[in-house]
């Protein structure tokens, strides 16, 4: 009898060594194999790894056939975390990744493509909000205040970044319905980098909004000015002084943009001559770099170097290439971002 109670007394020591193990560590496990639906026939999976900002959390672990895989590791504390996923298709790779809650504990994951990771306590929370959120008939002040509920008891935690982008990434809320969230909670929540990075980001999204419709076809255009080399150019050195005048945004590091420059230069070839001015504004770009592409593709127009995102974030511009028309008294009368758009336009008022 007295054997039989130490063997229980060791099983039960055993479990309870093998269940404190399991909460001092973490495995993420699960099938893969949807995110091949993003990408062409042919296409296999090679790896998965765990980022979180810019440091490796894990090794890159093969991923079988089949689309499963397991990462195991330790974390001392809960982070924000990304599971990528790295895939080679014929010719070439390339990536997917999800965000999630990096806790200890078993996790795995529910879908992919919609980052819905389970099983540990803080992903189960994020999960369950959102089901919460897309499923009640409750109107939206009542949605964002059990959100803003969510974010108090979780604030301290990754819980709460991973919300706010599920907000945006499953189309929940706008930007400004976020923002309104974020300015009536605790200022803590901001103190995570992630989070404040997110933040920024769509208040630089709502303002290039704004600024795309304070600009749009109608409207005056709008001045604005760069320095580069000691030497001030203004939008205004080129526009409203009554010619039309032609703008395209675009960088050196821009496949379409360059694409498209061939275009704009026998615009320029074709109707210089009878008044128009062409001006190239270089986007994100270095001015040695954009100086290198000129050269190489033979770019003979007027150019503004070195505006980084001022010009173009005064015009709500996000992708490029973007071109605007300009009239002569500096009305916008269109913009797009094919270049193929202006030319019955141009050809209209040069006829």
């Amino acid at each position: 009898m007295k054997r039989f109670i130490t063997v229980l007394i060791a099983i039960s020591c055993f479990c309870l060594a093998c269940d404190m193990n399991a909460q001092n560590s973490y495995t993420i496990s699960g099938n893969l194999n949807a995110v091949l639906d993003s990408y062409a026939e042919g296409a296999r999976i090679d790896v998965a790894y765990i980022i979180s900002g810019n440091n490796m959390i894990s090794d890159k672990t093969p991923v079988s056939s089949e689309g499963l895989f397991t990462i195991s590791g330790q974390v001392d504390i809960p982070i924000e975390a990304t599971l990528v996923v790295d895939v080679i298709i014929p010719g070439g790779s390339g990536k997917s990744s999800a965000f999630f809650v990096l806790e200890n504990g078993k996790i795995w994951i529910d879908d992919f493509s919609k980052g819905f990771f389970r099983g540990s306590p803080l992903n189960d929370a994020v999960y369950e909000e959102i089901k919460y959120l897309q499923q009640s008939p409750e109107c939206k002040e009542s949605k964002i205040k059990h959100v803003s509920t969510f974010i108090e008891q979780y604030k301290h935690t990754p819980a709460v970044p991973m919300i706010l982008k599920r907000l945006s990434s499953q189309r929940l809320f706008g930007s400004e319905d976020i923002l309104e969230i974020v300015n009536a909670s605790d200022k803590c929540i901001l103190e995570s980098p992630e989070t404040n990075a997110y933040i920024s980001n769509i208040r630089r999204n709502l303002n290039l909004k704004q600024n795309f419709k304070a600009t749009g076809e109608g409207e005056m255009f709008i001045d604005a000015e760069v320095e580069y080399e000691g030497q001030v150019q203004r939008l205004s050195d080129y526009i409203g002084r009554g010619k039309y005048v032609l703008v395209d945004f675009w960088a050196s590091w821009c496949r379409p943009c360059r694409h498209d420059i061939p275009e704009v230069i026998r615009l320029y070839e074709t109707y210089k001559d009878r008044g128009l001015v062409v001006l190239g504004v270089s986007v994100n770009d270095k001015a040695e770099n954009t100086l290198k592409a000129i050269k190489e593709l033979k770019i003979t127009y007027q150019q503004i170097l070195n505006s980084g995102q001022s010009i173009s974030g005064s015009y709500g511009i996000d992708t490029i290439p973007h071109v605007i028309l300009f009239a002569p008294d500096g009305t916008i009368m269109k913009r797009s971002d094919r270049i193929t758009d202006f030319e019955q336009l141009i050809l209209g008022i040069y006829k």
